[in-house]
């Protein structure tokens, strides 16, 4: 599935349907010129209460992109990594790309 949305101002859009199967691969491309703040959120699996929801987490803090995953299955998976030149919030368009591989 390919959806493109775009804000002008702070805002959010829900999707239903993501996949955190091994293989599922999510591109996305973000701008903005604030240096914290949700870029992507993702929550799947049936709303049961005692069950913590598989997600996957793309946000931005303090200028580091962090990025969260929780499969449901194991520990949840974060990544940290800062720009590796300039900033990441100076309104410019950057691309990201996330794979779920085996393991």
């Amino acid at each position: 599935n390919l959806y493109t949305v775009s804000f002008s101002k702070p805002g959010y859009i829900e999707l239903s349907g993501l996949s955190l199967a091994v293989a599922t691969e999510i591109s996305l491309s973000f701008s903005t010129q604030t240096d914290t703040g949700t870029i992507f959120l993702a929550v799947s699996g049936p709303d049961q209460q005692d069950d913590p929801k598989p997600y996957l987490s793309v946000m931005l803090n303090k200028g580091s992109l962090e990025v969260l995953v929780f499969t449901g299955s194991h520990n949840t998976r974060r990544v940290v990594r800062r720009a590796e030149q300039g900033v990441l919030h100076d309104g410019r368009e950057h691309l990201l790309r996330i794979e779920r591989l085996a393991g």
